[in-house]
């Protein structure tokens, strides 16, 4: 296996596997994998985060279907941290889809529902569990 290093084209030559990948630290099993149009990290020789030619993310998957794919073979985790003491007007996620559809908002004083864009609030689940239409 040939590898060529020149300053137009960087290091080329060697794609890795999860188990032994192109670029590692003194961890040998740990590190960027490349592939076909992908790009891998590998932790313990195991793939743990995949970007595709179409510019999808995988964490959990080496297949990634989505701009980001979680994929976990456990329950379920996504964990979004907010330590930000700007007050109660930034949300911690927001979900929207399109410029004028629908939102939903976590903010610390719980859920905001939107539709028509930012502007038009339609429902609030505060922190007691009230549900505020």
């Amino acid at each position: 296996m040939a590898i060529t290093i020149d300053g137009d084209s960087g290091v080329s030559g060697v794609n890795g596997s999860a188990t032994t990948p192109a670029l590692q630290g003194t961890d040998s099993n740990t590190g960027i994998v490349f592939g076909t149009d992908t790009v891998q990290v590998a932790t313990g020789g195991s793939t743990r985060a995949t970007v595709d030619s179409s510019g999808n993310f995988g964490i959990g998957t080496s297949l990634p279907q989505r701009l980001e794919h979680l994929s976990t073979s456990t329950d379920t985790q996504f964990r979004v941290e907010s330590t930000s003491a700007s007050g109660n007007n930034e949300a911690a996620v927001e979900l929207i889809r399109g410029s004028n559809q629908s939102a939903i908002k976590n903010k610390a004083g719980g859920l905001e529902f939107f539709t028509g864009g930012l502007t038009s609030e339609r429902a609030r689940l505060d922190s007691s569990g009230r549900l505020l239409l």
